[in-house]
């Protein structure tokens, strides 16, 4: 038998719930391989609410609602990977 590992691989989840139940209370990329990362998020006016390297999302004081991001995403092989998608926090 040969076991293949990826040497990159990601998740980023298309809705959280930060309503303090313990349970995706915040948005980042969840994967294998993942050196740094950077994320910017928009509300519907396109206006920047959140822009941070290495941080999640923790959408404090933010409303319910659809928002869009934009990351980028660099791997151990110094290779970056660029993201943009949208968000639904639930309330």
């Amino acid at each position: 038998y040969i076991t293949v590992y990826p040497t990159y691989s990601v998740y980023i989840p298309n809705s959280f719930s930060p309503d303090s139940d313990l349970i995706n209370e915040n948005f980042y990329p969840i994967g294998i391989g993942i050196l740094s990362y950077e994320m910017t998020i928009f509300d519907r006016w396109g206006k920047v609410i959140f822009d941070q390297a290495n941080s999640p999302w923790l959408a404090e004081n933010i409303v319910q609602g659809v928002y869009t991001y934009q990351m980028s995403i660099l791997d151990y092989n110094d290779q970056t990977y660029k993201y943009n998608g949208l968000v639904r926090v639930i309330k």
